[in-house]
């Protein structure tokens, strides 16, 4: 009586084993900056408002560009190593609304694998 439910129940847990993805899931790490505690009287830093340099931009019709020259994954790395090298440290990552999060995703973390020291996110 129990055997027909052992055996659906196995079955079951066969589909869902095989149908299931083994990734690794992995996060980003981001920080955003506060921009108010930087602009109260008292602080002994001003401000800075200092251009990044470099604009990693995604979009549908250009693809992934940087400083406007079309790069891939596989460049990235080293157009933004020639750029540091002319003394940019930080990049600016600029998206359509048609890029997809796993573009965007991708895009940074392979920037990451650069020698520059901060990626900005804008909208």
């Amino acid at each position: 009586m129990l055997t027909p439910l052992v055996d659906i129940i196995f079955i079951l847990l066969m589909f869902f084993m095989l149908s299931s993805s083994f990734t690794k899931y992995a996060t980003l790490q981001f920080s955003a900056k506060n921009t108010e505690d930087n602009s109260r009287a008292g602080d002994a830093q001003a401000p800075t408002n200092s251009f990044a340099g470099i604009i990693i931009n995604l979009n549908q019709t250009r693809g992934l560009t940087v400083n406007g020259e079309r790069q891939s994954m596989d460049t990235l790395v080293a157009a933004l190593n020639r750029l540091y090298d002319r003394g940019s440290r930080s990049a600016i990552v600029t998206t359509d609304r048609f890029t997809n999060v796993q573009q965007f995703v991708t895009t940074v973390e392979t920037a990451r694998e650069s020698k520059l020291t901060a990626i900005t996110i804008a909208r």
